[in-house]
């Protein structure tokens, strides 16, 4: 199975999810306080993925930290806004 979740990272504007909150220093691509924007959570094909970061359509960042990672792991939990689908997938691919 090639299927992943990417989320969405975005400026702290009074968004109404504010389950993570990140800030300078949390990663090399925050500059300001931001949020994960867990209601855009998505499903997808990491080969589409990768079709899209050869062909420009997205960029590559530094990866996160470990800790960064279960921050925002549990998050997909915790949010009242992410899609339940979303949750169903990350728990079943947590078990494993």
């Amino acid at each position: 199975m090639h299927l992943c979740v990417i989320v969405n990272v975005t400026t702290l504007r009074g968004n109404r999810d504010q389950t993570v909150t990140l800030g300078l220093g949390d990663h090399p691509f925050i500059t300001h306080s931001s949020v994960v924007l867990y209601g855009d959570a998505q499903i997808v094909d990491s080969r589409r993925l990768e079709a899209d970061l050869h062909a420009c359509v997205v960029e590559r960042r530094e990866p996160c930290s470990e800790r960064l990672l279960q921050l925002v792991q549990s998050g997909i939990e915790h949010s009242p806004f992410t899609p339940k689908k979303v949750v169903a997938f990350c728990r079943d691919q947590w078990r494993k």
